[in-house]
């Protein structure tokens, strides 16, 4: 028996323009879908990048005028395109960054 994957999941709390917003995404996922979202960025495929991030949410706090906005295609489709372009750029970011202080020397 090998050892299993349990994946995670992160919590992007953003600040300035979409400071309150925060985004439960899923940070554990195959290396083929963070090469995946490179290449949906780099092609500015938005409806793809749309899909993409629809796949990584877990639970979002976002609300239109409408009322909340559901975590799913339907709900990024309502949200608008400069926090789904921050979303992405943060998730990344998370995707990188390490989870627990790094032992000091």
């Amino acid at each position: 028996m090998g050892y299993k994957l349990a994946p995670r999941t992160a919590l992007l709390v953003f600040e300035d323009e979409y400071k309150g917003a925060e985004v439960r995404a899923m940070l554990d996922h195959p290396l083929g879908m963070f090469i995946e979202a490179q290449k949906l960025q780099e092609s500015q495929d938005i409806e793809g990048l749309c899909r993409f991030v629809a796949g990584i949410l877990v639970d979002w706090n976002i609300e239109d005028e409408q009322g909340p906005l559901p975590a799913t295609y339907e709900g990024i489709l309502r949200a608008y395109p400069a926090l789904i372009n921050t979303l992405i750029t943060e998730w990344m970011k998370a995707q990188v960054t390490p989870t627990a202080p790094l032992p000091e020397e």
